[in-house]
C-alpha cells in the first residue's frame, strides 16, 4: 500500500479509500478480502520504514554480467540434472570459474580506453567470455540425452529440462546480442 501511495502521490486517506474499493489494488497489495489497514496504521508503517528505504542503487545489466549469470544458471541446472539422473554420458563441465575470471578482467578494462589497445583488449575479453558462455549453452543442448534414459532414472528431470531449454534460449539471445554489439557495433537488435 505504501508503494501505491508513493507511485500515485496520494495521501494516506486516499490510499486507504482506493485500496478498499478496488479489487486490483487489493490484489496488488496482497490483501485479498481481508480488512484494509486504516490511514493511521499506514502512517505509522510509513514512518517506521522511512523514506530512504524506497531508494536503492540500480545495477543495470551489462553484456558481461548477463553472460556470467547465464553460464551460472545453465551450469547449476545441468548439475541438478546430472545429480537426478545419477550419470550422463558426458560429464558436466563447470565453466563458472573461467567465465568469472573473464568477466572480472572485462570489468577492469571498462575504463575509457586511451589508446586502440584498450578497445582491442575489451573486444578480445568479450570474445572469450562469449565463447565460454556459448560452450556452456551448447553443452546444455547435449543434455537432451535425458529422453533416452529409462523412466525410473528420468523422474523429476522433465521440469529441469524445460528450465534448461528456456534458459539456453535466453543465453543464446545474450550471446547474439553481445556479438552484434561488440564486434559489429550494432546497438539496435530486434
Amino acid at each position: 500500500m505504501l508503494i501505491v501511495k508513493y507511485v500515485r502521490n496520494w495521501s494516506y486517506e486516499i490510499v486507504e479509500r482506493e485500496v478498499r474499493a478496488d479489487v486490483v489494488y487489493r490484489s496488488f497489495c496482497r490483501i485479498g478480502m481481508a480488512k484494509v489497514p486504516d490511514e493511521k496504521t499506514l502512517l505509522r508503517l510509513g514512518q517506521a520504514i522511512g523514506p530512504d528505504t524506497a531508494e536503492s542503487n540500480i545495477h543495470y545489466p551489462t553484456d558481461s554480467g548477463l553472460l556470467s549469470d547465464g553460464a551460472r544458471v545453465l551450469t547449476r541446472t545441468m548439475k541438478q540434472i546430472e545429480g537426478k539422473t545419477a550419470s550422463l554420458k558426458k560429464k558436466v563441465r563447470n565453466r563458472m570459474r573461467t567465465v568469472t575470471k573473464r568477466v572480472d578482467r572485462h570489468r577492469s578494462c571498462l575504463a575509457p580506453p586511451r589508446s586502440g589497445r584498450g578497445a582491442e583488449a575489451q573486444k578480445r575479453i568479450s570474445a572469450t567470455a562469449t565463447r565460454d558462455t556459448a560452450n556452456s549453452q551448447r553443452f546444455a543442448q547435449r543434455v537432451t540425452e535425458i529422453e533416452a534414459l529409462p523412466p525410473r532414472r528420468r523422474s523429476g528431470v522433465p521440469q529441469l529440462g524445460e528450465r534448461l531449454e528456456t534458459m539456453a534460449e535466453q543465453v543464446r539471445r545474450v550471446v547474439r546480442q553481445t556479438k552484434a554489439r561488440v564486434f559489429d557495433g550494432s546497438t539496435q537488435l530486434p
